[in-house]
Protein backbone atom coordinates (compact mmCIF):
# COMPACT_ATOMS: atom_id res chain seq x y z
CA UNK A 1 0.00 0.00 0.00
CA UNK A 2 2.91 2.33 0.46
CA UNK A 3 3.82 1.86 -2.96
CA UNK A 4 0.51 2.51 -4.76
CA UNK A 5 0.72 5.84 -2.60
CA UNK A 6 3.97 7.10 -3.57
CA UNK A 7 2.99 6.08 -7.35
CA UNK A 8 -0.27 8.15 -6.96
CA UNK A 9 1.86 11.22 -5.67
CA UNK A 10 4.39 11.03 -8.21
CA UNK A 11 1.66 11.19 -10.73
CA UNK A 12 0.21 13.97 -9.02
CA UNK A 13 3.13 16.34 -8.72
CA UNK A 14 3.58 15.97 -12.72
CA UNK A 15 -0.07 16.88 -13.48
CA UNK A 16 0.88 19.49 -11.50
CA UNK A 17 3.64 20.36 -13.07
CA UNK A 18 1.73 19.94 -16.41
CA UNK A 19 -0.73 22.26 -15.40
CA UNK A 20 0.96 25.11 -14.28
CA UNK A 21 2.97 25.14 -17.07
CA UNK A 22 0.06 25.61 -19.43
CA UNK A 23 -1.73 28.06 -17.37
CA UNK A 24 0.99 30.41 -16.16
CA UNK A 25 0.97 32.20 -19.25
CA UNK A 26 -2.48 33.31 -19.24
CA UNK A 27 -2.64 34.03 -15.43
CA UNK A 28 -0.56 36.25 -16.28
CA UNK A 29 -1.56 37.68 -18.53
CA UNK A 30 -4.77 38.14 -16.40
CA UNK A 31 -2.88 39.63 -14.06
CA UNK A 32 -1.31 42.34 -16.55
CA UNK A 33 -5.13 42.85 -17.90
CA UNK A 34 -7.08 43.20 -14.84
CA UNK A 35 -4.23 45.54 -12.81
CA UNK A 36 -5.53 49.06 -14.67
CA UNK A 37 -9.00 47.96 -13.70
CA UNK A 38 -8.14 47.06 -10.34
CA UNK A 39 -6.22 50.95 -9.74
CA UNK A 40 -8.93 52.47 -11.54
CA UNK A 41 -11.57 50.60 -8.77
CA UNK A 42 -9.58 51.92 -6.02
CA UNK A 43 -9.31 55.10 -6.84
CA UNK A 44 -12.94 55.72 -7.64
CA UNK A 45 -13.43 54.29 -4.44
CA UNK A 46 -11.40 56.26 -2.14
CA UNK A 47 -12.98 59.37 -3.99
CA UNK A 48 -16.72 58.81 -4.48
CA UNK A 49 -17.94 56.04 -2.58
CA UNK A 50 -15.95 56.19 0.65
CA UNK A 51 -16.71 60.08 1.30
CA UNK A 52 -20.30 59.59 0.64
CA UNK A 53 -20.27 56.52 3.04
CA UNK A 54 -18.55 58.65 5.79
CA UNK A 55 -20.77 61.69 5.29
CA UNK A 56 -23.74 59.10 5.61
CA UNK A 57 -22.63 57.57 8.69
CA UNK A 58 -21.41 61.20 9.80
CA UNK A 59 -25.80 62.26 9.40
CA UNK A 60 -26.80 59.32 10.28
CA UNK A 61 -24.66 59.64 14.00
CA UNK A 62 -25.99 63.25 14.38
CA UNK A 63 -29.49 62.35 13.55
CA UNK A 64 -29.49 59.22 15.96
CA UNK A 65 -27.74 61.21 19.05
CA UNK A 66 -31.10 62.49 21.04
CA UNK A 67 -32.34 58.85 20.46
CA UNK A 68 -29.17 56.95 22.01
CA UNK A 69 -29.27 59.26 25.00
CA UNK A 70 -32.82 59.11 25.54
CA UNK A 71 -31.82 55.29 25.27
CA UNK A 72 -29.25 55.51 27.58
CA UNK A 73 -31.22 57.34 30.03
CA UNK A 74 -33.72 54.87 30.24
CA UNK A 75 -31.50 52.03 30.27
CA UNK A 76 -30.07 53.34 33.49
CA UNK A 77 -33.39 53.80 35.02
CA UNK A 78 -34.56 50.02 34.20
CA UNK A 79 -31.03 49.25 36.13
CA UNK A 80 -31.68 51.34 38.93
CA UNK A 81 -35.63 49.64 38.91
CA UNK A 82 -34.23 46.14 38.99
CA UNK A 83 -31.77 47.00 41.67
CA UNK A 84 -34.60 47.85 43.88
CA UNK A 85 -34.16 51.77 44.02
CA UNK A 86 -36.43 54.30 43.33
CA UNK A 87 -37.05 56.57 41.03
CA UNK A 88 -34.59 60.01 40.45
CA UNK A 89 -36.82 62.84 41.02
CA UNK A 90 -36.33 65.98 40.52
CA UNK A 91 -33.57 68.30 41.47
CA UNK A 92 -32.67 70.36 44.31
CA UNK A 93 -31.73 73.66 42.24
CA UNK A 94 -35.72 73.49 41.02
CA UNK A 95 -36.93 73.45 44.53
CA UNK A 96 -34.67 76.52 45.41
CA UNK A 97 -36.17 78.40 42.27
CA UNK A 98 -39.45 77.68 43.24
CA UNK A 99 -39.07 78.26 46.85
CA UNK A 100 -37.71 81.81 46.52
CA UNK A 101 -40.43 82.86 43.24
CA UNK A 102 -43.18 81.63 46.11
CA UNK A 103 -41.22 83.96 48.94
CA UNK A 104 -41.16 86.90 45.79
CA UNK A 105 -44.70 86.45 45.32
CA UNK A 106 -45.82 86.35 49.09
CA UNK A 107 -43.68 89.38 49.49
CA UNK A 108 -45.34 91.62 46.92
CA UNK A 109 -48.86 90.31 47.87
CA UNK A 110 -48.02 91.42 51.16
CA UNK A 111 -47.22 94.87 50.38
CA UNK A 112 -50.62 95.35 48.41
CA UNK A 113 -52.54 93.94 51.33
CA UNK A 114 -51.03 95.93 53.41
CA UNK A 115 -51.06 99.54 51.93
CA UNK A 116 -47.12 99.19 51.43
CA UNK A 117 -45.58 102.38 49.95
CA UNK A 118 -44.60 101.77 46.72
CA UNK A 119 -42.88 105.47 46.03
CA UNK A 120 -38.89 105.44 46.88
CA UNK A 121 -38.18 107.82 49.71
CA UNK A 122 -36.71 110.39 47.65
CA UNK A 123 -40.00 111.55 45.74
CA UNK A 124 -41.90 111.68 49.21
CA UNK A 125 -42.82 115.13 49.52
CA UNK A 126 -45.79 116.50 48.62
CA UNK A 127 -45.61 120.02 48.84
CA UNK A 128 -42.99 122.13 46.82
CA UNK A 129 -40.50 124.18 48.78
CA UNK A 130 -41.70 128.16 49.05
CA UNK A 131 -38.76 130.21 50.29
CA UNK A 132 -39.73 132.74 52.70
CA UNK A 133 -40.41 136.67 51.70
CA UNK A 134 -38.08 138.67 53.65
CA UNK A 135 -39.83 141.69 55.77
CA UNK A 136 -39.42 145.11 55.37
CA UNK A 137 -38.82 147.35 58.29
CA UNK A 138 -42.15 149.34 59.51
CA UNK A 139 -44.64 147.10 57.42
CA UNK A 140 -46.63 144.25 59.02
CA UNK A 141 -49.31 141.76 57.16
CA UNK A 142 -52.12 143.59 57.81
CA UNK A 143 -50.82 146.68 56.43
CA UNK A 144 -52.63 147.14 52.91
CA UNK A 145 -49.86 149.33 51.82
CA UNK A 146 -46.92 146.58 52.86
CA UNK A 147 -49.30 144.50 51.22
CA UNK A 148 -49.16 146.19 47.81
CA UNK A 149 -44.96 146.17 48.61
CA UNK A 150 -44.60 142.51 48.73
CA UNK A 151 -46.55 141.99 45.54
CA UNK A 152 -44.54 144.72 43.20
CA UNK A 153 -41.82 144.03 41.40
CA UNK A 154 -38.33 144.56 43.03
CA UNK A 155 -36.91 148.25 42.47
CA UNK A 156 -40.46 149.52 41.69
CA UNK A 157 -42.61 151.23 44.27
CA UNK A 158 -45.99 151.19 44.69
CA UNK A 159 -48.30 153.93 45.17
CA UNK A 160 -51.01 153.69 48.00
CA UNK A 161 -54.27 153.57 46.59
CA UNK A 162 -56.35 156.82 48.03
Amino acid sequence: MAHKSQELREQAAEMASTVGESIGPHLRQAREQAAPVIAEARERFTDEVLPAVQSALADAREQAAPVAAEARKRGRAAGRALAGERPRRGGRTKWVVLLLGLAGAAAVASRKILGGDSSPAHHSATTPYVPPVPEQPGMTETDPAAAEVLVSEPGEESQPQT
